[in-house]
């Protein structure tokens, strides 16, 4: 059985996209899943910051070093893997339309025995982040109630949009004050996106603000190990166990089919 692809993403930075990322991998990893984490912000990868681990190899190896995935992939815990971006590498966020479709068939090749391959974009509307998300079955939009952070996931809602994007798309409300403010950003972007896309936005779910957050952050531990029973942690677990419980909806495109319509198209 072939693995989930699943992109998660922002329209804006600082949503707390990757802290996300790394803590949903760990839960569905602790949920009896087999998990392959890919850092995809190419060029200013920092997941292996934020989970306290120190490593000389990331994926600017596998252009420069002539190193294979297998050699740079660290695994952080029994059922979870994680593929380390390139930090400060210019020249990553510049690959080539075949180097780019090149690195996504190693990752779907490498990651083809796991339950789940998530990637961690980077944020906004660059060509690197769309052609992710291109090949993506589930594209889970990380937003805060914020106003600028709900625009920009808008506007990127605009563009997938327009570009016939035909992967799931849900939103996960972060740093959310109470359950309120999480369905106001809900029903905001809801109705925004059905008034002027005509398209319907699925609610994934909401992650509370939370203190811990932040001091597991600055411990570069994830929550989620460090504070278990924090209101963010049994949030990432609660949305973990509804990612689990997916499945693709009818006419959904397989894996195969949108890396084919990416390489021909």
């Amino acid at each position: 059985m072939s693995p989930k692809i699943i992109m998660i993403t922002s329209g804006k930075g600082g949503v707390g996209k990757t802290t996300l990322s790394s803590n949903l991998s760990l839960c569905l990893s602790q949920i009896g899943n087999r998990v392959l984490l890919v850092d995809a912000d190419l060029g200013l990868g920092n997941i292996c910051i934020s989970m306290g681990i120190d490593t000389e190899n990331s994926i600017e190896d596998l252009f420069f070093e002539g190193k294979t995935l297998e050699d740079i992939t660290i695994t952080y815990s029994e059922n979870l893997k994680l593929v380390p971006g390139g930090s400060g590498v210019g020249s990553l966020t510049t690959l080539t339309e075949a180097e780019k479709k090149d690195l996504i068939e190693s990752f779907l090749y490498f990651g083809r025995n796991e339950d789940y391959i998530i990637f961690d974009t980077g944020a906004g509307i660059s060509e690197n982040v769309l052609c992710f998300l291109e090949i993506a079955q589930e594209i889970f939009i990380v937003t805060t109630p914020e106003p600028p952070a709900m625009a920009d996931a808008y506007g990127l809602l605009k563009v997938l949009d327009e570009k016939q994007n035909l992967a799931n798309i849900s939103l996960i409300a972060n740093r959310c004050l109470n359950t309120l403010e999480a369905r106001g950003a809900e029903n905001k972007l809801r109705l925004a996106v059905k008034r002027f896309l005509n398209r319907e936005l699925k609610f994934l779910g909401y992650v509370y603000q939370d203190s811990n957050v932040l001091k597991s952050s600055r411990e570069q531990k994830l929550v989620c190990l460090q504070y278990p029973k924090s209101k963010a942690a049994l949030n990432l677990m609660n949305l973990a166990r509804k990612i689990h419980g997916l499945s693709p909806t009818k006419g959904s495109v397989s894996v195969t089919d949108r890396f084919m319509n990416l390489v021909h198209g």
